[in-house]
Parts: structure tokens; sequence; C-alpha cells
């Protein structure tokens, strides 16, 4: 009877020597990453403005591009209202983007 006992794969699994090390180059790569929120001329908020018209018109289903902590995000769907009270714009099914976030707005062909 040998007195070797095979661990298996778990030889080949790496040591962890310093730890939240993995946890740290995560961050720092989240951290370098980010981005300046774009700032918008007045003409690109036209378009938005009149996209949004023609999208909230004809009920077609748009994608909108929105800053939120250094990072671009999109969201798809129906614009179901414009809260000017708020400064928000409300999409189906139920999300709420302020309009100062939003970067871009365009209608989705094939919906």
């Amino acid at each position: 009877m040998p007195d070797y006992i095979d661990r298996g794969i778990m030889k080949w699994q790496p040591f962890d020597a310093l730890a939240g090390y993995h946890d740290m180059i995560k961050e720092m790569v989240h951290l370098k990453n980010k981005r300046q929120k774009p700032v918008l001329l007045e003409d690109k908020l036209e378009e938005m403005n009149r996209v949004i018209e023609e999208a909230i018109s004809n009920k077609a289903v748009v994608r909108v591009t929105y800053y939120d902590d250094g990072y671009l995000y999109y969201e798809s769907g129906y614009i179901s209202k414009i809260d000017s009270y708020t400064q928000t714009m409300v999409l189906k099914p139920r999300v709420n983007l302020a309009l100062d976030d939003i970067i871009q707005v365009e209608i989705l062909d094939g919906f």
C-alpha cells in the first residue's frame, strides 16, 4: 500500500499569499476606466428633444445612454412620461432616469 495520497487538481491551485491583492487590482481597474461626463452642446440637446418627441408620438422603443458614476450605461424601453418637476424620464418597465444624466436617445428599429 503506497503512503502517497494524490490530491488531484488541488496541487495546481494558486496560492493567494497577499490577502486582498486581487480585490485591490479589480478596484484599480475600475477606477482607471472611469471617465468624465460628456458635455452636450445645444444642437445635440435639440436633436435628443426631437427624437424623444418622435418616440412618444409613435410609441417607439428607444435606447437611452446615460452617465452614472464615471461609466456609460444603456436602457431600452418605451418612454412613459417625462416629469419636468423632478427632471426625470420614466421608461417602461419602471426605469427612472435623471434628465441631466442622459447622454443620447435613439429610436430602435425592428421593435
